[in-house]
């Protein structure tokens, strides 16, 4: 039952899920009902039982049986059968006992033992950042645009960060610079990654830097 497949919104617009269907090698393996993933935000399949504690939106899916050993292929289809997205695992899932494989970094890095990713070494963490354990409705850089802090396009919700948020900032190609006046709640920094104040920032909660 604790078998699992995550799917993350890194744009800022939702996007509607129902029809949509998870195959891997094997054949067709859970269709969506009304399901609506937010900007910034997650899905979880689970094989089966009743998720708790999971950030974002979990379901179960009745049976998954993704192979282990010898590796398989899960692909996203949209209601109208193209292809979303497909990953074909291999080598890092063989003898994985109890613990998952994810993306290290999280944005583009390869997919890991869960256990190896040193700043977050624990066995999954379904609905939430693999390098620092944040969910992910915590609005996120990106650095997609530049490295403007103030720049929308550049967090993970599609919004600039205000006073009573919580952020992170991940390894990404642009790393964030505040140059005007900044207030947020507090901020945590992945390990690798960076935060340049040339202007104010002001924090009402705490800082944590991971390295």
């Amino acid at each position: 039952n604790d078998e699992f497949i995550e799917f993350v919104n890194l744009d800022s617009s939702s996007y509607d899920l129902t029809g949509y269907t998870i195959h891997d090698a094997g054949g067709l393996q859970y269709t969506f009902g009304a399901t609506t993933i937010p900007a910034g935000g997650s899905v979880v399949v689970f094989s089966g039982g009743t998720p708790t504690g999971i950030p974002g939106i979990s379901l179960t899916a009745g049976g998954l049986s993704l192979n282990n050993t010898g590796g398989d292929t899960v692909t996203l289809f949209n209601s109208s059968a193209v292809t979303i997205a497909t990953y074909t695992y291999g080598n890092e899932a063989t003898n994985t006992i109890d613990q998952s494989i994810g993306r290290s970094d999280d944005l583009t890095g390869a997919f890991v033992r869960h256990t190896t990713i040193g700043s977050n070494p624990v066995a999954a963490s379904p609905g939430r950042y693999n390098t620092t354990g944040e969910p992910f409705s915590t609005n996120t850089w990106t650095g997609v645009t530049n490295n403007d802090w103030s720049t929308a396009s550049n967090w993970s919700l599609g919004s600039v960060p205000g006073a009573a948020d919580d952020v992170q900032i991940i390894n990404a190609t642009n790393q964030p610079t505040i140059s005007g006046s900044v207030t947020v709640n507090s901020v945590s920094i992945a390990s690798g990654s960076s935060l340049i104040a040339n202007g104010t920032a002001t924090l009402t909660g705490s800082v944590t830097y991971n390295r």
